[in-house]
């Protein structure tokens, strides 16, 4: 990725941030916090990787309300970044704090199965 790129995603990733916190008012929207963004290299499609806390169910309908809100997020998101053309946006839910929690998990039983065996 090039450096303007990286400085755009990380720019793209703040004001976001401030907009699905302040902006979108969707009850359905739980407590989401952008992990990362990534972008093409034409910069026509930009994904932004959200993690949610809660349940299953609560996931999804937080992901349904984002993706509901996505034309109101591209619009705060052209008056708030210097560009000639606002990447159309897409919402995926990050799922690897969940697989390092997993994977913590799995770790820590095989150190106790080891504990007992001595």
């Amino acid at each position: 990725m090039s450096l303007r790129n990286e400085k755009l995603s990380k720019q793209i990733l703040r004001e976001v941030s401030v907009v699905i916190n302040t902006g979108v008012k969707d009850p359905k929207l739980g407590f989401v916090t952008i992990t990362h963004v990534k972008m093409k290299a034409d910069v026509n499609v930009v994904t932004i990787f959200v993690s949610i806390l809660g349940e299953e169910k609560e996931k999804r309908a937080s992901i349904a309300a984002l993706k509901r809100a996505r034309g109101y997020i591209r619009r705060e998101l052209a008056h708030r970044v210097n560009m000639k053309f606002v990447p159309e946006i897409e919402f995926e839910l990050d799922t690897s704090m969940e697989n390092i929690e997993n994977t913590l998990k799995l770790i820590n039983s095989l150190e106790k199965g080891k504990k007992i065996e001595k």
